[in-house]
């Protein structure tokens, strides 16, 4: 994302770049890169990519790196971060069993200001995550959060994703997907992208990518395209089925098996 950069505190800090990329205040129009560094447990930020070089140090990081903690300023194996576009920063910090938004305006270290899931236990209530592996912020603002092993995808109020809410956590969702109109079953949900108002799902355990309009919460969600999934993965386990056969059914072009990440450019 193309934002803002300036000192820390500064109104328009962290901001996406105005068309134009005339940013106010003394702050120049920069690309911002991030990145999770699940081993270490942390967030690293690099705030101006363009003209990064080679082993270029980062900006800052979010979280301590190298510690592990259910803290408002440390996380636990976090696997997807995203900026929404107010230019806030969501993370899904999965082996926390929580998501954490940290403002737009972030500095080294600095505390997370929303809070969804808990953070001491897992569960599957609808304000529980469990190892919840992939979050984005649709365009009308809403949040979706794949709970992984909840097999669900859960929706958050736009509300919480305004560029400087109260505090919260706890929050339930407006929606829980468990399945779409051609797609029973979730299973393992990982990495979202958003299109629009459209979900892009990764569905592990299915070996598929589905896409998903949400433009609408009522009813079942509307599969709009579904890649992978040509033969099921118990299909394949049959001990009828010879090895070829196995071979071919999960490398054909159209396969997928265990897909872990989805992108748009």
């Amino acid at each position: 994302m193309k934002r803002c950069t300036g000192n820390a505190g500064t109104t328009n800090n962290g901001t996406p770049c105005p068309i134009g990329n005339e940013c106010t205040g003394g702050a120049t129009c920069h690309t911002t890169l991030i990145a999770t560094d699940k081993a270490q447990s942390c967030i690293r930020v690099w705030t101006s990519v363009d003209t990064a070089v080679n082993n270029t140090s980062q900006s800052y990081e979010l979280g301590y790196c190298g510690q592990s903690a259910a803290l408002l300023n440390k996380l636990n194996k976090p696997t997807q971060a995203k900026f929404d576009k107010w230019g806030n920063i969501w993370v899904s910090d999965t082996d926390s069993n929580r998501v954490v938004r940290f403002p737009r305006n972030t500095y080294y270290r600095m505390d997370a200001d929303v809070l969804i899931g808990q953070s001491t236990w897992s569960g599957t209530a609808t304000t529980n995550l469990n190892s919840p592996s992939g979050v984005t912020v649709l365009d009308n603002g809403n949040i979706a959060v794949s709970d992984t092993n909840n097999n669900r995808i859960n929706i958050y109020p736009a509300a919480i994703a305004t560029p400087l809410p109260t505090a919260i956590s706890n929050a339930t969702p407006l929606k829980v997907i468990t399945a779409s109109d051609c797609a029973p079953n979730l299973k393992d949900p990982t990495r979202l992208v958003n299109r629009g108002n459209n979900l892009v799902v990764t569905d592990t355990g299915n070996h598929r990518v589905l896409e998903m309009d949400l433009s609408t919460l009522t009813g079942t969600p509307v599969t709009t395209k579904r890649l992978g999934q040509p033969i099921s993965m118990t299909r394949l386990l049959r001990s009828d089925w010879t090895e070829s056969n196995k071979v071919a059914a999960t490398t054909a072009s159209h396969a997928l098996t265990n897909p872990l990440a989805t992108f748009l450019w």
